[in-house]
């Protein structure tokens, strides 16, 4: 109970909060080295079996049968679940360089999406996945987890979720062979964002044509939306936000299928808006980018395991414990 309660303190907070959090609720004291060390021993023991058993997947290409059009899927769709795996990247403070990438998936079944409101919704069952590792370590953990949610079934379609990255889409080209790819919603409002805060001094006016822009999206109107940061382009002089204006219409041209948002809202489909970002939050920065923090890279992958595991749905965590403690 006790080796549990200083991991559950150490996940949550800082070691130092960590030490003090649990000499209150024991009256026991322990050092933040021996604490530290502990933590991290158990969660590098964690990685270290997760890295093991996905390893079976390195090689993984399954022989696509290209993207799903959405609208051949609403109107065909018979005895096909939806499953969402979204994927995405945060940086890491680390004392070996400035920062080092986390990769962050996240993977749900369409039936855990709750619909709370007419614009929210609450996953209510997820699985992370994340990792300090390049790519190619990424995708053999992701995918084991993927197999593990579905038990190996071929009767799901794949939402992909993810930001403008190559190396996302082209890593979920070969694994998920029935695919829908959705371009996360909150990125691209970001872009939106930018070019309005660029071209605009005045509040209301960022905000009232950030909206129009993205309510013209989520009606799948790109082309209206192209247009006007064409003619935004053509008429400013403004340098910063020239460049604002071209970032957005080369990632709109790279993600152009990727966008079609009426018929994925038609369809029930999450967009990603809020998704994909929060798991990097929960994940990894609320624990890992508190202020003045420098992780080694051992320590912060073993607490990215970690927090990956408490943080997923289910009964994963206490499953754990339990056998640990067995």
């Amino acid at each position: 109970m006790a080796e549990r309660l200083i991991t559950l303190f150490s996940i949550k907070d800082s070691f130092e909060s960590s030490m003090q959090e649990f000499e209150i609720f024991t009256g026991n004291k322990l050092s933040i080295p021996n604490i530290q060390n502990h933590v991290e021993e158990l969660g590098e023991e964690i990685s270290i079996k997760a890295k093991s058993e996905s390893k079976m997947y390195e090689d993984i290409k399954l022989p696509s049968n290209g993207i799903i059009d959405i609208k051949d899927l609403i109107k065909n769709r018979v005895n096909k679940e939806i499953i969402y795996v979204g994927v995405d990247g945060t940086g890491v403070p680390t004392r070996a360089v400035k920062t080092r990438e986390a990769k962050v998936g996240i993977i749900f079944k369409e039936e855990s999406k709750w619909k709370l409101g007419k614009k929210r919704n609450q996953i209510v069952d997820k699985k992370y996945v994340a990792t300090l590792e390049d790519v190619d370590g990424f995708i053999p953990l992701l995918f084991k987890s993927y197999v593990d949610i579905t038990e190996g079934s071929d009767n799901y379609v794949v939402a992909c979720l993810g930001d403008g990255a190559y190396w996302i889409w082209k890593r979920f080209s070969e694994i998920f062979p029935n695919r829908i790819e959705i371009l996360d919603f909150y990125h691209v409002s970001e872009y939106i964002w930018d070019v309005s805060k660029s071209n605009f001094t005045n509040d209301n006016e960022i905000k009232e044509w950030s909206e129009i822009q993205l309510n013209k999206l989520k009606e799948s109107k790109l082309n209206l939306v192209v247009d006007e940061l064409t003619f935004m382009l053509k008429i400013t002089d403004n340098l910063l936000a020239q460049e604002h204006i071209k970032k957005a219409l080369s990632y709109f041209d790279s993600h152009k299928n990727r966008i079609d948002y009426k018929s994925y809202l038609e369809a029930g489909l999450v967009i990603g808006s809020g998704v994909i970002e929060s798991s990097n939050k929960l994940v990894v920065t609320k624990r890992l980018k508190q202020g003045g923090m420098h992780w080694s890279i051992a320590g912060a992958e073993s607490i990215i395991f970690l927090r990956a595991l408490y943080c997923s749905s289910g009964n994963e965590w206490n499953s754990f414990w339990e056998k640990k403690c067995a």
